[in-house]
Protein backbone atom coordinates (compact mmCIF):
# COMPACT_ATOMS: atom_id res chain seq x y z
CA UNK A 1 0.00 0.00 0.00
CA UNK A 2 2.84 2.34 0.74
CA UNK A 3 4.51 2.21 -2.69
CA UNK A 4 1.43 1.42 -4.70
CA UNK A 5 -0.78 3.48 -3.43
CA UNK A 6 1.33 5.99 -2.40
CA UNK A 7 0.28 5.81 1.30
CA UNK A 8 2.77 6.43 4.65
CA UNK A 9 3.79 3.50 6.53
CA UNK A 10 1.22 3.81 9.41
CA UNK A 11 -1.77 3.87 6.81
CA UNK A 12 -0.43 0.80 5.18
CA UNK A 13 -0.22 -0.96 8.73
CA UNK A 14 -3.31 -0.70 9.88
CA UNK A 15 -4.78 -1.72 6.36
CA UNK A 16 -3.21 -5.08 7.78
CA UNK A 17 -3.94 -5.09 10.82
CA UNK A 18 -7.57 -4.64 9.21
CA UNK A 19 -7.01 -7.63 7.20
CA UNK A 20 -5.64 -10.14 9.89
CA UNK A 21 -8.06 -9.02 12.30
CA UNK A 22 -10.81 -10.09 9.73
CA UNK A 23 -9.33 -13.54 9.19
CA UNK A 24 -9.06 -13.98 12.54
CA UNK A 25 -12.46 -13.73 13.72
CA UNK A 26 -13.62 -15.05 10.25
CA UNK A 27 -11.77 -18.23 11.14
CA UNK A 28 -14.00 -18.20 14.52
CA UNK A 29 -17.33 -17.77 12.80
CA UNK A 30 -16.68 -20.14 10.11
CA UNK A 31 -17.20 -23.22 11.89
CA UNK A 32 -20.84 -21.53 13.33
CA UNK A 33 -21.10 -20.95 10.02
CA UNK A 34 -20.08 -24.66 8.77
CA UNK A 35 -22.90 -25.83 11.12
CA UNK A 36 -25.89 -24.07 9.34
CA UNK A 37 -24.94 -24.02 5.62
CA UNK A 38 -23.09 -26.57 3.22
CA UNK A 39 -19.66 -25.93 2.37
CA UNK A 40 -20.30 -25.59 -1.28
CA UNK A 41 -22.73 -22.39 -0.28
CA UNK A 42 -19.73 -21.06 1.71
CA UNK A 43 -17.13 -21.30 -0.34
CA UNK A 44 -19.22 -19.82 -3.40
CA UNK A 45 -20.27 -16.89 -1.38
CA UNK A 46 -17.17 -16.57 1.15
CA UNK A 47 -15.57 -16.73 -2.13
CA UNK A 48 -17.53 -13.95 -3.95
CA UNK A 49 -16.76 -11.69 -1.08
CA UNK A 50 -13.32 -12.16 -1.11
CA UNK A 51 -12.76 -11.64 -4.66
CA UNK A 52 -15.43 -7.69 -4.17
CA UNK A 53 -12.94 -6.97 -1.65
CA UNK A 54 -9.63 -7.73 -3.81
CA UNK A 55 -10.76 -6.15 -6.56
CA UNK A 56 -12.70 -3.16 -4.40
CA UNK A 57 -8.69 -2.60 -2.90
CA UNK A 58 -7.48 -2.82 -6.37
CA UNK A 59 -9.46 0.14 -7.64
CA UNK A 60 -8.89 1.75 -5.05
CA UNK A 61 -5.74 3.47 -6.71
CA UNK A 62 -7.68 4.87 -9.44
CA UNK A 63 -11.05 5.99 -8.22
CA UNK A 64 -10.19 8.52 -7.00
CA UNK A 65 -7.25 11.28 -6.24
CA UNK A 66 -8.24 11.97 -3.07
CA UNK A 67 -6.54 10.79 -0.05
CA UNK A 68 -8.98 9.54 2.37
CA UNK A 69 -11.54 8.06 -0.15
CA UNK A 70 -8.17 5.90 -1.48
CA UNK A 71 -7.53 4.95 2.43
CA UNK A 72 -11.17 4.71 3.13
CA UNK A 73 -11.63 2.11 -0.13
CA UNK A 74 -8.68 0.48 0.53
CA UNK A 75 -9.87 -0.10 4.10
CA UNK A 76 -12.88 -1.45 3.01
CA UNK A 77 -11.54 -3.72 0.63
CA UNK A 78 -9.32 -5.13 2.91
CA UNK A 79 -11.94 -5.56 5.38
CA UNK A 80 -13.99 -7.96 3.28
CA UNK A 81 -11.64 -10.00 1.81
CA UNK A 82 -10.57 -10.95 5.00
CA UNK A 83 -13.84 -11.80 5.84
CA UNK A 84 -14.45 -13.61 2.53
CA UNK A 85 -11.26 -15.59 2.71
CA UNK A 86 -11.00 -16.72 5.91
CA UNK A 87 -13.80 -18.36 5.73
CA UNK A 88 -12.87 -20.40 2.31
CA UNK A 89 -9.42 -21.52 3.59
CA UNK A 90 -10.30 -23.86 6.33
CA UNK A 91 -12.74 -25.64 4.07
CA UNK A 92 -10.62 -26.36 1.37
CA UNK A 93 -7.73 -27.58 3.69
CA UNK A 94 -10.63 -30.08 4.99
CA UNK A 95 -11.54 -30.66 1.64
CA UNK A 96 -8.21 -31.65 0.66
CA UNK A 97 -7.75 -34.09 3.32
CA UNK A 98 -11.05 -35.90 2.19
CA UNK A 99 -9.49 -36.68 -1.27
CA UNK A 100 -9.89 -40.37 -2.08
CA UNK A 101 -7.61 -41.01 -4.13
CA UNK A 102 -4.57 -38.99 -2.24
CA UNK A 103 -3.15 -39.62 1.60
CA UNK A 104 -4.45 -36.55 3.66
CA UNK A 105 -1.33 -35.53 4.49
CA UNK A 106 -0.08 -35.51 0.83
CA UNK A 107 -3.16 -33.52 -0.42
CA UNK A 108 -3.17 -30.82 2.59
CA UNK A 109 0.83 -30.17 1.97
CA UNK A 110 -0.25 -29.46 -1.61
CA UNK A 111 -2.62 -27.25 -1.03
CA UNK A 112 -1.17 -25.25 1.73
CA UNK A 113 2.19 -25.13 0.34
CA UNK A 114 1.26 -22.27 -2.22
CA UNK A 115 -0.45 -20.25 0.79
CA UNK A 116 2.73 -19.95 2.55
CA UNK A 117 4.68 -19.56 -0.30
CA UNK A 118 4.00 -15.56 -0.09
CA UNK A 119 5.25 -13.01 -2.85
CA UNK A 120 7.27 -14.78 -5.44
CA UNK A 121 10.99 -13.50 -5.64
CA UNK A 122 11.49 -11.44 -9.03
Amino acid sequence: MSINLNMSPLVSATGYALFSLMVALGRLASDYLRHHFDEATLIKHSGGFGFVGLALFSLSEVMSAEYSVRVSTSYLGLVIAGAGLSVCTPIIISMAGKCPNIGATQAIAIITTPMYLGKPVY
